[in-house]
């Protein structure tokens, strides 16, 4: 199935419109995809097909990410949907298993970017719960923790290769305090699977031992990247209203409100 122009965007921000969880949710009801919200969510196919549509759209910010989302098959932007929710995932073999599909991602040589999509877990303290679960997992490890005003952001890190590259994780979700380019309707760890092409474009961070989304390989006149480039920084400022900072930085992971990481009850 594909989503269409008709689809409701109810996030506004100057003349960019945008779909939220609720929209889709709309969407599948009024087109009679399915009976109720629940068949969405539990469904992998669907939730794929809306993790793509959102980032496809361009509410992230960065046109480059639009576009390989547009083409995802293409990019080696692959996907692995988790519908359980939290309170399996603390009990069951489930962080063996993304362990499991991590690994395969850095091995695949198709594969240049895995999001891992928790559909069902949509409120703080699931949140909360959820990271707390994944730094279980011993690939990931917390490489920064910063405390700022009423927030803190943490730095999420995988190590990629033998040698100590590390990936830096990106999370987006239905969370009113991320920041508006990472608000999306699905709570999403989203990992670069793969070290530094050899030829980057000139704007891009050049350290070899870190690896992020920006550095998906593409395959466009410099000329042309160069206009993504100017559009992505465009397009980021309309949607977050300011200048980019540390909170939306692509070296950070997560940000919460402090009293929520420090006493999540």
């Amino acid at each position: 199935m594909k989503i269409n122009s008709s689809i409701s965007k109810s996030a506004y921000f100057g003349k960019l419109e945008f779909p939220t969880r609720k929209d889709y949710v709309k969407y599948f009801l009024d087109n009679k995809v399915v009976q109720n919200e629940k068949e969405i969510w539990d469904n992998k196919e669907y939730v794929s097909i809306i993790h793509r549509h959102w980032h496809g759209e361009g509410r992230n910010g960065c046109v480059f990410a639009l576009l390989s989302a547009r083409n995802a098959e293409e990019s080696g932007w692959q996907d692995h949907v988790i519908t359980k929710k939290i309170e399996v995932i603390e009990k069951d073999d489930t962080k063996v298993q993304i362990q499991k599909r991590i690994k395969k991602a850095i091995v695949d040589s198709k594969c240049e970017i895995l999001s891992l999509l928790f559909s069902n877990i949509t409120v703080d303290l699931e949140l909360i719960r959820l990271i707390k679960q994944l730094l279980i997992i011993r690939d990931f490890s917390l490489s920064d923790k910063k405390i700022i005003d009423d927030h803190i952001t943490l730095a999420l890190r995988i190590p990629i290769t033998s040698d100590g590259i590390l990936s830096w994780v990106m999370a987006f979700g239905p969370y009113e305090y991320f920041p508006l380019t990472r608000q999306s309707p699905i709570t999403e760890i989203t990992i670069r699977v793969k070290p530094k092409p050899e030829i980057q474009f000139h704007r891009l961070n050049k350290d070899k031992d870190a690896a992020h989304l920006a550095d998906l390989p593409i395959d466009y006149k410099v000329s042309v990247t160069e206009q993504i480039w100017q559009n992505t920084i465009k397009r980021t400022r309309i949607i977050l209203g300011e200048e980019p900072n540390h909170f939306s930085a692509a070296k950070t992971t997560f940000t919460l409100p402090r009293r929520l990481w420090k006493n999540p009850l």
